[in-house]
This record gives C-alpha cells, sequence and structure tokens, in this order.
C-alpha cells in the first residue's frame, strides 16, 4: 500500500520550484517534495557528467555542478556524491535541504541548455575583449585544435595572448597570408609592444597554421 503524503498528487518538478508554489507544512508532506526534487537533481547530475565528455561541454562539472558537490557533502558527508539519502531529521534541516536542492535545479548551469547559454557568453565576451569573431562552434574547435594546444595556457603566450593573437591574425589576414607567401616579414597592426613581440613569435613558430585557420574560419561561414 503506498505511503500516504499528505497530499492527493504528488507535485510535479517544475511546480514545486515556482515562486508560487508553497512548502508542505508536514512532514510527510516535505519528505514527499524532498524524494521528488532530490531525484530530479540526482538525473541532472548524471547528465553532467556525461555532458563532460562531449565536445565542448567540458566545464561542464564546474559552476552548479561544483556548488552541488560542495552542499551534498556538507549534507552526507565527504563520500556522498548525490542528493537522494536520509533526509535530514529535524523540519528545519529537511527545508534547508530543499532550498539547496532548488538552487542547483535552477541554476542554469545545470542544464545542457544553460551550458551552451554559457558558451556564447563566453564567446561573445572573448570576441568584444580581443577583436575577434568567433562563433561557439568556431571556438569551440579551436580549443580542441592542436593549434591552441600549442599556443595557449602551457606555453609562454597563454591564453589570454592567444586570443589577442589571433584577434590580430584576424584583422591582417591579406597581409599575413601575402606575406607568408612571399616569405617576407609582415607589417601588421597591434596593439602593443608586447602583443607585436608575441604576434611575430606566434608567426614565426605557427604561421602555416595560423592561415589555415583563418580560411578554415572563412571557409565554414561561405557554407554555413
Amino acid at each position: 500500500m503506498a505511503k500516504k503524503t499528505g497530499y492527493k498528487k504528488l507535485s510535479k518538478t517544475d511546480e514545486i520550484l515556482s515562486p508560487f508554489y508553497d512548502l508542505p507544512k508536514d512532514r510527510a508532506g516535505l519528505e514527499a517534495v524532498y524524494r521528488r526534487l532530490a531525484k530530479t537533481a540526482d538525473q541532472r547530475l548524471v547528465r553532467l557528467e556525461r555532458y563532460v565528455k562531449e565536445e565542448g561541454y567540458g566545464s561542464a562539472l564546474q559552476w552548479a555542478y561544483r556548488r552541488a558537490e560542495r552542499d551534498i557533502q556538507a549534507w552526507g558527508g565527504e563520500k556522498a556524491t548525490r542528493w537522494n539519502i536520509k533526509a535530514p531529521d529535524s523540519i528545519a534541516g529537511l527545508k534547508a535541504k530543499i532550498e539547496d536542492i532548488k538552487t542547483f535545479l535552477e541554476a542554469e548551469s545545470s542544464t545542457k541548455r544553460g551550458l551552451s547559454s554559457i558558451n556564447q557568453q563566453r564567446v561573445n565576451s572573448i570576441n568584444e575583449t580581443y577583436g575577434t569573431n568567433f562563433t561557439e562552434k568556431e571556438l569551440r574547435n579551436f580549443m580542441a585544435s592542436n593549434l591552441w594546444k600549442e599556443m595557449s595556457p602551457d606555453t609562454a603566450y597563454g591564453s589570454k595572448n592567444t586570443f589577442r593573437i589571433i584577434g590580430t591574425v584576424q584583422k591582417n589576414k591579406k597581409k599575413l597570408i601575402e606575406g607568408i607567401k612571399k616569405a617576407n616579414e609582415v607589417d601588421l597592426q597591434v596593439p602593443d609592444d608586447m602583443v607585436e613581440a608575441l604576434t611575430q613569435d606566434a608567426l614565426a613558430q605557427h604561421g602555416k597554421e595560423l592561415v589555415r585557420f583563418i580560411k578554415g574560419q572563412k571557409l565554414r561561414k561561405a557554407k554555413a
């Protein structure tokens, strides 16, 4: 026989997350809400763990997932990995844990669509800051490429300067292509001496790859 929850029908997750939803006042009702949210949240954690293996979603275990991990361990101990464990003993504790689960479920970065939105915001920020014109897909492809691995975080350039170099290359692509074809030094318009030196060094080491990358962007846009 099904255990009574104090409600004729258990509320759906989206109803519980509504700002107009009032939590039950009795323990049975609160536990029913807790179990519903905990199961939904655990399913979402599993999906995030899968997304991290997909191209462009390597950061899926940051943001909402990372906070959820901390909150789960605060409630269940350092070995706990999921929300749906024994409910807190007190009514106050039960309500507090429900709020922690709601925080996770309401976080933009707890869903694939939200992660895509964050990726797009990141692309917009990079383009605005460094004068590049990446699409989200182009940035994902670039950051999965050997050129990114060779030029960015573990090298003398660093990720920020790599984007500045790419921005300079994009703005001067005609001069670059002509200059590399002629094997002559190219006069680039760059923002400061440091970036100029890094750009020239990058061209010396990765010139052909940079040109292929810029050409590839242009071809992808033409086919789109």
